[in-house]
């Protein structure tokens, strides 16, 4: 049995796995193997709907042979090699075949290990009868206005690790107060109806969901400095079987990657659509590397233990 894990924001996992699943009985029988989706919801080491599965999954030499998920989590990975566990030939093979589109190639995995399938953007939402327009400048400097009230999503949550570590890494001398003065919510789109209802002044989360709410009173507050990146990637188990390539292929069709860009996420497809927030890439621009990404979240969860 071929295992597949998809850990992705809730509006693309959703519409992932419909794909995938009714795909699925023409392509167990070409592949003479059965298929199996699971989330980290539902797999063995996350009974009690922790976020963290992938540690467990390591140490108990379980890993799913297909993963779909943040590149943040990797992070708890950190006392690991990635190469002792995870193929390079397929990640390679695979970008062979598949070419991360033009747009995205500085995401492009040296080592082999990620294939970036799609970009999450994430940026600020506010409730315009909250906040007078004075508020809103279009930086991540509105974030710190103490006279705002912020929430994020649940601090376990990928989003939030990534965000606060981006946070702390870009405005070092400003972290401290801000932290302290945030509040937590539960998902992605739990904080932005918190701020819809009145409850929140401001939310930080992925744009498709403050987009979705944009006729209750909520509008973008997008960052000059760039809307921040929350990759998304495929990571295949070391020594499984080639077949789990012919799964994966499902992911880069065009109507999945276009459903993705219609999604205002960023698609690796060449051609595919491209969303509106691709216009605001300056981080991506700025792109330092996995190792640097992954490293800035490593450093964050080091130091979250003297914060809360």
């Amino acid at each position: 049995m071929i295992t597949f894990m998809i850990h992705t924001p809730i509006n693309s996992r959703g519409y992932l796995m419909g794909y995938l699943k009714d795909n699925l009985v023409s392509l167990e029988k070409e592949i003479g193997e059965e298929i199996s989706l699971v989330t980290p919801h539902d797999y063995e080491h996350t009974k009690h709907c922790t976020e963290s599965w992938l540690l467990p999954c390591v140490k108990d030499d379980t890993l799913p042979d297909i993963i779909l998920t943040h590149a943040g989590e990797f992070a708890d990975l950190k006392d690991f090699n990635l190469e002792d566990h995870f193929s390079t030939s397929f990640a390679e093979k695979y970008n062979q075949d598949n070419p991360v589109r033009t747009e995205l190639e500085i995401l492009k995995d040296p080592k082999g290990i990620f294939y970036p399938l799609f970009v999450v953007p994430v940026s600020m939402g506010y409730n315009k009868k909250n906040l007078d327009e004075k508020y809103i400048s279009g930086s991540w400097n509105d974030l710190f206005n103490e006279n705002i009230k912020i929430i994020l999503p649940a601090l376990e949550k990928p989003l939030t690790k990534a965000f606060l570590s981006f946070i702390m890494e870009n405005f070092p001398e400003k972290s401290s107060n801000f932290f302290n003065n945030i509040s937590f919510g539960n998902s992605p789109v739990d904080v932005v109806r918190s701020i819809a209802a009145g409850e929140f002044d401001m939310a930080v989360s992925n744009i498709s969901f403050i987009n979705m709410m944009k006729n209750k009173n909520i509008d973008l507050n997008t960052p000059k400095e760039g809307v921040m990146l929350l990759p998304q990637v495929l990571a295949w188990k070391k020594n499984a079987d080639e077949k789990v390539l012919k799964v994966t292929e499902l992911l880069m069709k065009k109507e999945i990657q276009n459903y993705l860009g219609e999604q205002d996420f960023w698609p690796s497809l060449e051609n595919s659509f491209l969303g509106e927030s691709f216009k605001n890439n300056e981080l991506l621009k700025s792109w330092q590397g996995w190792e640097k990404y992954i490293n800035s979240i490593v450093n964050f969860e080091k130091r979250r233990g003297e914060i809360w």
